[in-house]
């Protein structure tokens, strides 16, 4: 049975629609729970997001776009979850739907209600919501199916960390550099912390540590696309992912964190591992497949092609298979994958990405462009779009348009800078001096006073014998930072 999980998305009269913060929570845990029991498949929450927009528009969710997301996403059932206070109740709603094509009578609408007089009160509703959906649903787990879905449903001891966990989880879904940021800011919050004043709330919350290392990975992978890393991002996925799977071994959603982390930030073997671990947990897991395929590189086509015949939501199967693809020198089959994962994400840019990375490579400039200006259509806030156009017309010559994509993309996003800093310091210590100094002077040409470029045009000068010229760089970065030692 494939079941398309639906948080209530309130109406909204413009802006973002997010999931409500306490449904989006609710929601995650019971597919996570839904999940754990062989035979049924829980569709892509960032496809189901997406599809129910399409279907509900800023209407938000109901039952009957549920039923259409069901449909669009090859879900058997969608389950709208809905989570209401009226004080100190808490009634939480899971509404059976069935495609709108679907044949039958879904199983009947199924809740759980309960007073808070403590805070904590909310993990004993959720537990019973968990429970009375499985019934509803006519699922019967395994004993140790069973185990893991009681650890599912009380993820942690603090009402807090689940609060921002619930906020990271309106945000993942919509699969944006900046949903992305939004998810890890908070989540540090529960499991890492923000420096000695503020400890982590919960480092023992493993799913909230297993999100953190999704939201690092999948933000490091849109950053690779446009040819940049933030090695402390990748850092970041990996540890987050270890901690977890440290946490909760017996989770198959600990050890696909891992996977899914180490695909994307090249750890292959920890990839490797992982993924053939949770497979062990769950047989038939899609996504466990996906990053086995994943980690398999040229020999993964296999794996990412079963994860899609489990799941047929999985836009990052289609992603993968492009970017197979385009190793393989097939640009036609790249550019159908590309589109299908932009289908079922649609706010994803990262199919654009690996489309204007693979044209910039090939010399197709004014392709590569036009690619890039298509991200910027599905969100005009993509500095690392801005910072890939301002390479492409600094590579044409066009300072004028590479100046205006570099102010851009600094003033959305303080990292574009420093991830090339940190590009053009790799070429130099590489001994590719000539790439270096292009880096440099790109970045100069979007903040003519960044004190580091100057300071590392003038050692590339020393580096040459150009005396003169890099003392006069030198003493150009000591005026705007006289400090600087």
């Amino acid at each position: 049975m494939r079941i398309a999980v639906v948080p209530a998305i309130p109406a909204a009269a413009g802006g973002v629609l997010l999931p409500d913060r306490l449904s989006a929570g609710v929601a995650d845990l019971f597919a996570r729970s839904l999940s754990q029991i062989r035979g049924v498949t829980v569709s892509s929450s960032s496809a189901v997001y997406h599809a129910v927009l399409a279907a509900g528009g800023s209407g938000g969710s109901t039952p009957v776009a549920a039923g259409l997301a069901a449909r669009r996403v090859q879900a058997d059932l969608a389950v709208l979850v809905e989570a209401k206070a009226d004080g100190a109740v808490l009634k939480i709603t899971g509404t059976p739907v069935l495609p709108e094509s679907g044949r039958g009578k879904a199983p009947a609408p199924f809740t759980s209600q309960g007073t808070r007089a403590l805070e904590t009160d909310l993990f004993s509703i959720q537990a019973g919501f968990i429970k009375a959906g499985l019934e509803a649903l006519g699922l019967k787990p395994t004993p140790q199916e069973q185990a893991r879905i009681d650890l599912v449903a009380r993820p942690t001891v603090s009402p807090e960390a689940f609060q921002l966990y619930c906020e990271a989880r309106q945000h993942l879904p919509i699969a944006s550099v900046e949903a992305y940021d939004r998810a890890i800011k908070v989540l540090r919050l529960i499991v890492v912390g923000d420096g000695p004043s503020r400890p982590p709330i919960d480092p023992k919350f493993a799913l909230a540590h297993a999100a953190l290392a999704e939201a690092a990975a999948l933000g490091s992978m849109q950053q690779w696309l446009v040819g940049l890393r933030d090695q402390r991002l990748m850092a970041l996925a990996i540890s987050s992912a270890e901690a977890a799977v440290k946490l909760h071994p017996e989770l198959p959603d600990t050890h696909r964190a891992l996977a899914l982390a180490g695909a994307l930030v090249k750890r292959i073997s920890v990839a490797l591992s992982a993924a053939r671990k949770a497979l062990e947990i769950h047989p038939g897991d899609p996504q466990s497949h996906l990053w086995l395929g994943v980690a398999n590189g040229g020999d993964g086509a296999r794996e990412i092609e079963t994860a899609l015949a489990l799941d047929p939501s999985l836009g990052l199967g289609h992603l993968f298979l492009a970017v197979l693809a385009a190793a393989e020198g097939d640009q036609k089959r790249m550019l159908v994958e590309c589109e299908r994962a932009l289908e079922l994400s649609p706010v994803d840019a990262s199919p654009l990405l690996l489309m204007g990375m693979m044209q910039t490579g090939e010399g197709k400039l004014d392709e590569a462009i036009a690619t890039y200006q298509r991200v910027l259509k599905i969100n005009r806030h993509a500095g690392l779009a801005h910072g890939a156009l301002a390479r492409l017309y600094f590579r044409k010559g066009q300072t004028g348009l590479a100046q205006d994509a570099l102010r851009q993309a600094f003033a959305l996003d303080y990292r574009v800078a420093e991830l090339m800093r940190e590009q053009a310091a790799a070429y130099q210590q590489a001994g590719k001096l000539e790439e270096a100094e292009k880096e440099y002077r790109l970045i100069l040409l979007g903040d003519d006073k960044d004190t580091p470029s100057l300071r590392g045009l003038g050692m590339l000068a020393l580096e040459r014998g150009q005396l003169g010229e890099a003392e006069k760089l030198l003493r150009r970065a000591l005026q705007i930072s006289p400090k600087d030692a």
